[in-house]
């Protein structure tokens, strides 16, 4: 979606101003992240992929278990755009 983001303001009617990216990190299960993951676990577990329910069972405790080893690490970036109508 970032990559479309200045086109889609465009077709808008409105003109892109500036475009700010905030990035999300974790080294834990928890916070932002938990709720993400948790988050994503329940829309594949609602059949928004191919994934069976048991691949999305086996996916969330392998996250668990990379925390608990100390191998977790999740980004997340959003990309918020400043436009204006002049």
């Amino acid at each position: 979606m970032g990559r479309k983001l200045p086109g889609l303001v465009n077709r808008s009617g409105l003109r892109l101003v500036d475009v700010e990216a905030h990035v999300t990190i974790s080294s834990e299960l928890a916070g932002d992240a938990l709720m993400r993951i948790d988050e994503i676990a329940r829309s594949l577990q609602r059949g928004v992929s191919d994934l069976a329910p048991e691949e999305v069972t086996q996916w969330r405790a392998e996250m668990t278990n990379a925390a608990f080893s100390g191998d977790f690490f999740y980004a997340e970036t959003a990309f918020v755009a400043l436009a204006s109508r002049d």
